[in-house]
């Protein structure tokens, strides 16, 4: 039987250029490179522990920006991230849980 083909998360962490990503991700200002990294993320919300460090600080940075601009938690999904990222970007930076 052929089973349904599935990607292994490091495939698709470099397939998603984890650099390119963190790049835009520490960028001034809202837009489009931005909002596609976050949404590229949601690919990887089930592993964080195997990101770049680099990735999971521009991430860090980028909710903890979005969180001290008034934006809620609710705002921040709606932003892109998945629920399972924000959770770890927050416990990581003391917020939750």
């Amino acid at each position: 039987m052929n089973e349904p083909k599935t990607e292994e998360p490091a495939k698709v962490a470099a397939a998603l250029d984890p650099e390119g990503i963190a790049k835009a991700l520490f960028s001034e200002g809202e837009g489009k490179a931005k909002k596609d990294a976050r949404e590229a993320l949601r690919k990887l919300s089930g592993t964080w522990e195997t990101l770049p460090v680099r990735l999971r600080s521009a991430i860090r940075a980028d909710i903890g920006r979005l969180l001290k601009d008034g934006k809620t938690v609710t705002d921040v999904v709606a932003a892109g991230y998945s629920n399972v990222t924000v959770d770890r970007a927050l416990r990581d930076l003391g917020r939750r849980g």
